[in-house]
């Protein structure tokens, strides 16, 4: 996956815990079952992730017991660390894969805890953003 800039969206096609595969274009279509995320990072954030700011992903529902398991925050935070993250993963993601301290998550503009943190089940055209509230000085 390439950017022109800091300002440029990647993408990309995956299992949540499966290696990346090739790019794909952010209008491809998904399969059924799919969900397709808009992955928005600022405050510094983008600096962990190759300067970009914006990743247009399109994930695959984990197989699980039912054929409607749906996609929650952890799973995608551990596919986030296996595929974009590109340095210093300590600076996002804590013990056990959590989204460290000082470090804002909103879904669809509405804080994550609001809608269960790690447990949050995501759905298809969800936007997710991240923010970094530290800074050093």
């Amino acid at each position: 996956m390439s950017s022109a800039s800091s300002e440029a969206a990647g993408s990309a096609a995956a299992k949540p815990l499966e290696a990346a595969a090739d790019a794909a274009t952010p209008t491809e279509a998904a399969a059924v079952g799919d969900v397709r995320l808009a992955i928005e990072l600022s405050g510094g954030l983008e600096l962990l992730f190759g300067q970009v700011k914006r990743f247009d992903v399109v994930l695959s529902r984990p197989t699980g017991s039912g054929a409607d398991e749906p996609l929650k925050m952890r799973g995608l935070l551990t596919w986030m660390r296996e595929n974009l993250l590109k340095e210093r993963p300590e600076l996002f993601l804590g013990e056990g894969d959590a989204l460290r301290a000082g470090i804002l998550c909103l879904v669809n503009d509405a804080d994550w805890e609001l809608g269960g943190t790690m447990d949050h089940e995501l759905e298809d055209g969800d936007d997710i953003t991240f923010i970094s509230t530290l800074h050093g000085g």
